[in-house]
């Protein structure tokens, strides 16, 4: 018999295993030319859900942690497995830049602290400081964890307020005063707040296929207005920001189709192992994929090519996956790779 996987624990590879992918295709950036423009633009996005899903994950797991333990235990699991990772993690970014990028950056002890905390020195760690906002939210938002219209309501709010008229405002249309906007709701926590509702309700599964052809058409207007949109040597940033209303489709879209097909997606029984395998790995993977990245570079891989931003970008994967297990077979490892 095939053993259970829970579905969060797919979102959690795929979204790991989609920010390698990202940060692999750091060539679009740059805005090449030619068929590396067209399928930089496919990957990036493609793969943009990752950040989004894995704080709608945040909301799944944490908002009811007050059923299972106290609060002053929650923040106690919260700095023993994210703070000290992220402390210990970015001093070794700190050595890293200083042996090897050599900047001129200046070294004092408050200048090295405020680009940690700036994210000067590894800056895919800028994840940190909303996820540690979204920790210091959850004693309040894990109060009102039954009262679903109460987390819709703030999901609505904060779609109209800040999804929404973000995306719009640069055509004109409309005028919305920042204060209005509540903080209760803004940031990640939209993220948040989604993932919770869309985990404790069940969706019909009509409005599941409108979600994906939703989720669908953001995704291809978000690609294709980019590539048109572009000015020579820059980016068009119309889409560019995970709180805009086509991403948060897109994001959407993602999770749902996931909670309701992530079994048929798993086939036989080698791989829910494999699953199984990465999943303790996936945060991990997060902290140090980017070194493997470097890694390429200094040893002249040609980093603009498809074949390493689609295989090499497996490699790594598979590569920091390999090495974070092999990490937390000691038990220091299994602090700073919890």
């Amino acid at each position: 018999m095939k053993e259970k996987v829970y579905y969060i624990d797919v979102l959690n590879v795929v979204s790991a295993l989609a920010v390698v992918f990202l940060h692999a295709n750091g060539i679009f950036w740059a805005h090449p030319s030619g068929s590396t423009w067209i399928n930089s633009n496919i990957i990036e996005t493609a793969f943009y859900f990752a950040v989004p899903v894995f704080f709608m994950i945040s909301g799944c797991t944490l908002v009811e942690y007050r059923e299972r333990y106290s609060t002053k235990e929650f923040f106690n699991k919260r700095i023993r497995r994210i703070v000290v990772p992220y402390v210990f993690w970015s001093v070794v970014a700190v050595c890293y830049c200083y042996i090897f990028k050599r900047t001129s950056f200046s070294w004092s002890a408050a200048d090295v602290v405020a680009g940690v905390l700036e994210n000067r020195f590894m800056g895919i760690y800028w994840f940190f400081m909303p996820l540690f906002a979204v920790y210091l939210s959850m004693p309040v938002l894990t109060e009102i964890r039954n009262k679903i219209q109460a987390f819709s309501y703030m999901i609505v709010y904060a779609i109209v307020s800040i999804s929404l008229i973000s995306f719009i405002k640069p055509f004109g249309f409309v005028y919305f005063p920042s204060s209005l906007v509540v903080p209760v709701c803004g940031g990640c926590l939209l993220y948040v707040c989604l993932g919770y509702v869309l985990h404790r309700i069940e969706i019909p599964r009509g409005y599941r296929y409108i979600i994906y052809a939703l989720g669908l058409i953001c995704a291809i207007c978000h690609c294709c207005f980019t590539i048109v949109l572009s000015p020579e040597g820059g980016i068009c940033r119309l889409f560019k920001g995970n709180l805009l209303l086509p991403n948060v489709m897109y994001a959407v879209s993602v999770f749902v189709f996931f909670k309701y097909n992530a079994d048929k997606l798993l086939g036989g029984d080698r791989t829910v192992k494999l699953v199984r395998f990465i999943k303790p790995a996936t945060f991990g993977v997060y902290l140090i994929h980017l070194y493997f990245h470097y890694f390429a570079q200094k040893c002249g891989v040609d980093i603009s090519s498809i074949v390493y931003r689609t295989v090499g970008a497996l490699g790594i994967f598979a590569a920091s996956v390999i090495t974070v297990l092999i990490i937390r077979k000691t038990r220091i490892g299994r602090i700073i790779c919890p």
